[in-house]
């Protein structure tokens, strides 16, 4: 290990980020957990119950916090903001530019330092979510057309690894298949992540075809939609 880095546990980093959100006024954290490399490298996903929006009658979702970092600080830790569909238990984590929020802090001697500086900042996020959760509303209203059907598929295949990916989703996004005529973008959103948590082979694919998934969704809303709504 480089000299530049000192050694964090694991535990003290899971130690000190929910230290930090139950400083932040939450009193119930639920808490999921990947490691690669004998531990080298880890992703810990946490829920917060507490912290809700509901996108339509039965369908809700909480917020979720994505952790990311190595046990030797060859990585830097990463903070992510996202949402989770209670529904379905569905994983949505790294909202793409929709929730926003997080940081970066190398795994180093003033890691405990970064952390407590966030706190602020993750009261901030949680206080505001329910207000940038909203978004999924309006995508529950927006029509999953052709259109929509043209630019994900499009723009999701022109990125690396996803070709793939988008041949069996575009299957699914289908009318007749796992959506119906007249679907929303909300629904196609989720067939997509649907996919992305429970038909891929490995948790690191999963995690990319997700990424991919919000973020052709968020640019479809923001190029497409979003100026159509408040123009």
């Amino acid at each position: 290990v480089s000299d530049r880095y000192s050694l964090v546990s694991n535990r003290d980093c899971f130690t000190m980020i929910e230290a930090a959100i139950l400083g932040a006024g939450v009193s119930t954290v639920r808490c999921g957990v990947h490691v690669v490399g004998d531990g080298a490298k880890f992703r810990a996903i946490y829920l917060l119950p507490e912290c809700y929006y509901d996108v339509s009658p039965g369908d809700r979702i909480c917020m979720a916090i994505q952790v990311l970092g190595s046990y030797d600080g060859t990585t830097r830790l990463i903070v992510k903001v996202g949402a989770y569909r209670m529904v379905y238990a569905n994983g949505q984590v790294g909202g793409g530019g929709i929730l926003g929020g997080g940081f970066r802090a190398k795994h180093a001697g003033d890691l405990q330092k970064d952390v407590e500086q966030a706190i602020p900042m993750i009261k901030t996020i949680i206080e505001e979510f329910p207000q940038k959760a909203a978004i999924f509303g309006e995508w529950n209203s927006a029509p999953f057309d052709q259109d929509a059907f043209s630019y994900v598929t499009e723009i999701m295949t022109e990125q690396p690894g996803m070709k793939r990916h988008v041949e069996t989703l575009a299957e699914r996004w289908e009318p007749g298949d796992s959506i119906e005529d007249g679907s929303s973008l909300w629904d196609a959103y989720n067939v997509g992540t649907q996919y992305a948590t429970h038909d891929c082979r490995s948790i690191p694919v999963a995690y990319r075809v997700g990424e991919s998934i919000t973020g052709v969704f968020v640019g479809y809303w923001q190029d497409q939609i979003h100026e159509q709504v408040w123009n």
